[in-house]
């Protein structure tokens, strides 16, 4: 005879299997049964939030992955979840406490570095931007795409020369990146319409 808990690991590997085929209200029904007949499985309550993300309901998900910070309130991948949603509600300032939440348990957390960067970036907050990404430069100068994003923000604060640095360094080592390109041939004309106007 198989013990609930056999029957729940059976269903949330079944559950997960669904999920990576990306067969999702299947998923969710699975997953439904297996906390019915676990209710204090905390994999079955991450990974029904990660369906429910799938799904965008956003909300759902934010309850399951907050249930299970309960228990395991400094777990990353979970805090992680949680701001990507809060993200996608467009709760930009619940997403980035949490991505300082995350930095202040790791101070060397890469995507939290970039995703609030990138939020303060989108929210016209430049100068708080350039400092976020900074200090992930700091620690990842070799990382396109924090390179690539301190371009952006450089940019975005009227900082050209600063900012074809950064894009010419990525290029150098992805000569197709077409973000940079694009940004680099708006800079080099700016730069050089400003020349003629200086002479």
């Amino acid at each position: 005879m198989t013990s609930s808990n056999d029957k729940s690991r059976e269903n949330f590997f079944k559950a997960k299997s669904l999920y990576d085929e990306n067969k999702l209200e299947q998923a969710l029904e699975v997953i439904n049964k297996a906390i019915k007949e676990d209710p204090k499985n905390l994999n079955l309550y991450h990974l029904r939030g990660r369906i429910y993300q799938d799904l965008r309901k956003f909300n759902h998900a934010i309850k399951d992955f907050n249930y299970v910070l309960k228990y395991y309130p400094n777990d990353i991948n979970v805090l992680m979840d949680v701001a990507f949603n809060f993200y996608q509600l467009q709760k930009y300032n619940k997403a980035i406490n949490i991505y300082d939440k995350i930095i202040s348990i790791k101070s060397n957390h890469l995507k939290a570095y970039y995703n609030k960067s990138l939020i303060l970036n989108e929210l016209k907050k430049y100068k708080e931007a350039l400092d976020t990404i900074s200090k992930a430069f700091d620690l990842y100068p070799l990382e396109n795409d924090v390179v690539r994003l301190k371009g952006v923000i450089l940019y975005n604060l009227n900082k050209y020369e600063e900012s074809l640095i950064c894009f010419n360094r990525v290029l150098h080592f992805k000569p197709d990146d077409e973000l940079s390109k694009y940004y680099k041939e708006i800079i080099e004309e700016m730069l050089k319409n400003n020349n003629k106007d200086v002479k």
